[in-house]
């Protein structure tokens, strides 16, 4: 759901790493998104709501790194409610992501918080999928 939808980010973008490249459907580390110095977040407005249970965060891997993060759901872009809470992982990014299985979460908008990244000051998303739940 998250594919191609508008972006947002906090600030601090690096470079040529902008926010849309972690949402274009590319999993090369050449694209995607990077920002610092932590915490930023990034936003993606799927257009209207669904109903949603599972989202799976790339951030960038070379087998070493981890990422610490929350991700929160909205209906209006202006109320959060954090619904999954990775704020104390350890566990280094890879190319098969983070997976996250949630309960049919009602959402049109999604925020990734990076709050830290264990390899420097910055934080970098890779891809950001959002999935409907099957009916």
């Amino acid at each position: 759901l998250a594919t191609g939808k508008p972006v947002t980010s906090s600030s601090g973008t690096q470079g040529t790493q902008l926010p849309g490249l972690a949402v274009d459907d590319n999993l090369e580390l050449a694209s995607s998104w990077w920002a610092g110095p932590a915490p930023q977040w990034l936003q993606v407005d799927l257009g209207k709501t669904f109903s949603v249970d599972r989202i799976e965060l790339f951030p960038y891997w070379d087998g070493r790194r981890s990422y610490q993060y929350t991700i929160e759901a909205s209906l209006d872009g202006k109320t959060w409610t954090k619904i999954v809470d990775r704020s104390t992982n350890t566990v280094p990014a890879s190319s098969q992501g983070y997976e996250h299985h949630i309960a049919n979460q009602q959402m049109r908008y999604v925020r990734v918080n990076m709050l830290k990244g264990s390899a420097n000051d910055s934080v970098h998303i890779v891809e950001l999928r959002v999935w409907e739940t099957k009916k």
